[in-house]
């Protein structure tokens, strides 16, 4: 076919560039270039192509031509991925959760620094009750942008840079309350409820930060006095207190709640909580 004739012309006019250079040095740059300009441009969808052509023009010394294919090939790149991911997502969707996950699988070695389409496999795997994989593969996502605050600035295939700090806050949120969930398949609750405490403070560490709702904190507060963690309980329902100040109903819930976990135990906000109740209507 001529779309088969044309990537066969590309990947010819590719070596032959990459064969003048090796051949003739730095003397070589002059035809090599050229050469992979017009490769690139015959199959200008090709992100291994671009990479190619990004390499060559770094070893004849030309970064505004390597800047520029690099940028064409993450470009490319990220239309790949996203395709592969919405072809997974649509087999998750329709049941095939499996299947979903043997894509993203694939996508995931491929662009193996991408945290989305790791998550994306990690709730694969929690879809299709395979609940110790997604653990695995939604920690590991949360080790790469966008997720992780250390690599927030780094260049990723999804553009992460550009998404304000509400967006990346629900994504991190997102990431970990999936984590939980998995955890909690798993039959974990003391991580699953630390992982849903990451959750919403990813909401209150973003800038500015993102508000969360009072209703979050007073069941992760349940969490941790089901698992007879007070002092957890305690902060997590003084959290939801601070929230539910403007409301009466859930004010009270929630100075209720903590309380009910301080339970006669001495703490310098029992009064303040009281008082707080009493207002409330307590």
């Amino acid at each position: 076919s001529a779309e088969r004739s044309s990537s066969v012309t590309a990947r010819a006019l590719m070596l032959s560039a990459w064969l003048a250079w090796r051949i003739e040095g730095a003397a070589g740059c002059a035809s090599a270039l050229p050469l992979a300009a017009s490769a690139v441009e015959r199959q200008h969808e090709d992100a291994e192509l671009a990479s190619e052509a990004a390499a060559l023009a770094s070893a004849c010394q030309d970064p505004a031509r390597a800047r520029a294919w690099h940028l064409q090939a993450r470009s490319f790149e990220r239309r790949e991925l996203l395709d592969r991911r919405a072809a997974a997502e649509a087999r998750r969707q329709a049941g095939d959760a499996e299947g979903a996950a043997r894509l993203l699988a694939r996508a995931t070695a491929l662009y193996p620094e991408d945290g989305e389409a790791r998550r994306d496999l990690g709730v694969a795997w929690l879809s299709a009750g395979q609940a110790d994989r997604a653990v695995a593969d939604l920690q590991a996502a949360l080790q790469l942008a966008p997720y992780s605050q250390d690599l927030a600035r780094s260049e990723p295939i999804l553009a992460v840079g550009s998404r304000s700090a509400p967006q990346r806050a629900e994504l991190i949120t997102q990431a970990w309350s999936q984590l939980a969930a998995a955890l909690d398949a798993k039959g974990d609750p003391a991580n699953a409820a630390a992982a849903l405490e990451r959750s919403l403070l990813a909401r209150a560490q973003a800038s500015p930060p993102v508000p969360a709702d009072a209703n979050d904190w007073l069941a992760l507060a349940e969490r941790w006095s089901a698992l007879r963690l007070h002092p957890k309980a305690v902060e997590a329902a003084l959290n939801a207190t601070a929230l539910a100040t403007g409301d009466p109903v859930e004010g009270r819930r929630a100075c209720e709640s903590t309380l009910r976990e301080l339970a006669g135990r001495p703490h310098p906000l029992a009064a303040e909580l009281q008082a707080l109740l009493r207002e409330a209507g307590g």
